[in-house]
């Protein structure tokens, strides 16, 4: 059987693996693969940056892609 997300969902593991491998950001430390460096770009200039409000109604930044360290 096949999903008519499948598709989608495969576009996104690859652009989300060219993040990962293309592209450092603060506190990575691992070296990027060069061949895929301008595809992790094309992918970061889409990324979406806004604020939001915290449980004290503090406006905090709001990032669609970060890194979490773990």
């Amino acid at each position: 059987m096949h999903s008519d997300l499948t598709t989608v969902v495969q576009i996104a593991d690859l652009a989300a693996y060219c993040v990962n491998w293309g592209l450092r950001l603060k506190g990575m430390t691992e070296p990027t693969r060069p061949e895929i460096e301008a595809l992790a770009r094309m992918v970061y200039d889409m990324k979406f940056v806004g604020k939001w409000l915290d449980e004290n109604q503090q406006e905090r930044p709001l990032y669609s892609i970060f890194y979490v360290d773990d």
